[in-house]
């Protein structure tokens, strides 16, 4: 629904069986049933109540465009619609298009949208507000997606009908198609200020009744949503709008929001501790949420300034790193993680490959010593940020941190939240390293450092430049995948940045609602209370 931000995202892979071996537990014998003369009916969905979600961080801002952060995505994604979105197979399918068509030469789409979809102000969705947003998009986001490098012109044609022309083909246009869309006049009012909460709306089944930072967002039903006939599917299909209202508190404790889970006081728990998963399962009136296709875990090198500009520096790292130990500490269970060297998912057949898994996961101390002294370290002060609020994310960092000391690395640990986070990593001189979660995507082009110029980290290279263009304007696939290849690869040559494996998100909810689903994230429409 949001772009390139939002492909996070995320199948766990390899996990699926032995996710449903840990649910299933031991085999038993099934309980005789009555004779009954009656047909046994599924219990129907529906309407009312307050849906109580206790949720890890505050979103920091609801504009989506500006703000990115996985908080704000998960609770604008209720508010706010895309032309298109992901189904479960994580193909986009149309939302707020109706149709779309692209020219024998690939340059010129043609977005034709559905008539009579309504905002929040009830004012009907034009061509005008999808060119407007877009254009917005486009310029606020907080790395520039590749779109940008092709785009042309993008021109509402009549009230229903959007045209977007390219300077080049550009391979992916679809998936830079799923921005959440506002008012034309929105849109215009803010197209650089980060938009005030108050004034969030979309087209979405629920829209913003109020949020108080730091404490909750609350959302109602938006009882004039027009939805889609289809059946749901993944984040598209028809949206149910059961609940009266969505409460998001926000709770940074995960033994809180664990606790309020299991007392009843709110109805999902997101992101619990690791260590809480059997804790969960053993407990009648809880259920277990997986989403399975969250993230990968692994370290990002600031190739701009500092010590990690040396590529040396940034070999000897690689080298040093022993990814089980990491992925054990920050995941705990075998069945929430995977050993994994490729950035992709090996569910995407169509773009797995073990390309430079050479590099990767070398648990070599004596190696990484070699490379320092060729290097010339001198014990400079390596800043290394990572996420302190998320469990898992903060015993990853210090794992990944004690590894580096005991190799002579001379280590600054800074564990921030994920708004402090977010404004540092965009000036290169308040950090070196960073380990965290790079969210899942469905092609390697929606990964920003496969761009010719990374936007966070600074990598650049010639053949990186080459191989970037190769995969995004390429119409063979052969060859694009080959680019692929190519560009994982050098990544790790480079020691741009490396992974240690694949892990998921772990929910609790009640077992007195029902309608519950994930795709990168948690979504709430469809929920009804039983």
């Amino acid at each position: 629904m949001f772009g390139i931000k939002k492909f996070a995202f995320f199948t766990a892979f390899g996990l699926v069986l032995m996710i449903i071996a840990v649910f299933s537990g031991q085999p038993q014998a099934a309980p005789v049933q009555p004779v009954s003369s009656k047909p046994q009916t599924a219990p129907v969905p529906k309407k009312g109540g307050i849906l109580k979600i206790a949720y890890a961080s505050d979103p920091g801002s609801l504009d989506v465009h500006k703000e990115g952060n996985m908080a704000s995505i998960d609770m604008a994604s209720h508010i706010l619609e895309g032309l298109f979105d992901y189904d479960s197979t994580i193909t986009p399918q149309p939302m707020l298009a109706k149709s779309y068509t692209k020219s024998p030469d690939h340059l010129t789409h043609t977005i034709k949208l559905r008539e009579g979809v309504l905002f929040h102000n009830y004012k009907e969705l034009t061509a005008d507000d999808v060119a407007a947003t877009l254009k917005r998009a486009l310029k606020v986001a907080r790395t520039p997606p590749p779109l940008s490098t092709y785009l042309e012109s993008i021109t509402a044609k009549d009230k229903y009908t959007v045209e977007i022309r390219l300077k080049k083909p550009y391979s992916e246009f679809l998936y830079s198609m799923t921005y959440g869309i506002l008012p034309k006049e929105l849109a215009e009012k803010y197209p650089a200020a980060t938009i005030p909460d108050k004034e969030v709306i979309g087209t979405g089944p629920y829209r913003l009744k109020e949020r108080i930072p730091d404490q909750h967002v609350e959302l109602v039903r938006f009882d004039r949503y027009v939805f889609r006939p289809e059946k749901p599917n993944g984040n598209t299909g028809r949206k149910y709008a059961y609940v009266d209202k969505i409460i998001f508190y926000i709770l940074p404790d995960p033994a809180v929001r664990m606790m309020g889970v299991e007392t009843g006081e709110y109805h999902y728990a997101h992101a619990v501790n690791n260590a809480d998963y059997q804790r969960i399962i053993d407990n009648p009136q809880l259920e277990t949420r997986i989403i399975k296709s969250f993230s990968s875990l692994g370290c990002l090198f600031n190739c701009k300034a500092g010590p990690m500009a040396n590529m040396k520096i940034r070999q000897a790292v690689l080298a040093a790193l022993d990814a089980a130990p990491i992925m054990k500490a920050a995941f705990l269970f075998p069945q929430l993680y995977s050993l994994e060297s490729c950035f992709l998912w090996p569910e995407s057949k169509q773009w797995y490959t073990k390309a430079g898994s050479q590099y990767y996961n070398q648990r070599n101390p004596a190696k990484a010593k070699k490379i320092l002294k060729e290097a010339g370290y001198k014990g400079e002060t390596i800043i290394m940020l990572g996420i302190g609020e998320i469990e898992y994310l903060r015993n990853a960092c210090m794992v990944v941190s004690n590894q580096m000391k005991a190799v002579g690395f001379n280590v600054d640990l800074q564990l921030v939240d994920q708004s402090t986070l977010l404004s540092r990593i965009l000036n290169p001189t308040k950090w070196h390293m960073l380990t965290s979660v790079s969210l899942f995507v469905p092609i390697p082009t929606l990964l920003p450092w496969t761009r010719e110029k990374d936007p966070i980290a600074g990598w650049e290279s010639e053949k990186k430049t080459k191989l970037a263009r190769q995969m995004r304007e390429e119409v063979s696939p052969a060859k694009r995948f080959k680019a692929w290849e190519e560009m994982q690869k050098l990544v790790y040559e480079e020691a741009a940045r490396t992974k240690f494996g694949n892990g998921v998100s772990l929910a609790a909810t009640s077992r007195k609602a029902a309608g519950w689903g994930e795709m990168i994230g948690p979504r709430f429409w469809n929920v009804w209370f039983k």
